[in-house]
């Protein structure tokens, strides 16, 4: 299956928007105010109503991410709501369709997204 790179790019965003971190954090028992502390992130609290609602499943780990992490996420949840309604349902749809494909797949389409990249 031949895909566009536009396709590609949306739906490895949306990917990226939606996949949860859980594994960042797996097996960490942790404290939310020691592990804000220690890591510097963002507080939950400090995202606004509508980036929470898009990063809602991941409130619980939240705190057990890295700042990196946690701006990674909160970038994309605001390129999210940047978006168009038009330009959000498409990004919908392509997340339905990315869901379904196999792991394989996913991962093809993952490799064929960063040597497209590298040759940009």
């Amino acid at each position: 299956m031949k895909i566009r790179y536009h396709t590609l790019v949306v739906l490895l965003f949306t990917a990226l928007v939606a996949a949860p971190a859980a594994a960042l954090s797996f097996g960490q028992a942790h404290n939310p105010v020691q592990m804000l502390a220690s890591n510097g992130g963002i507080p939950w609290d400090a995202l606004s109503g509508q980036e929470q609602d898009l990063l809602k499943k991941h409130r619980r780990n939240w705190s057990g991410y890295s700042s990196k992490e946690q701006e990674k996420l909160r970038r994309g949840a605001r390129r999210y709501l940047e978006l168009s309604p038009g330009e959000r349902k498409t990004v919908k749809q392509k997340r339905k369709q990315y869901e379904k494909l196999s792991p394989q797949e996913r991962k093809r389409l993952r490799e064929e997204y960063r040597s497209q990249k590298q040759r940009k």
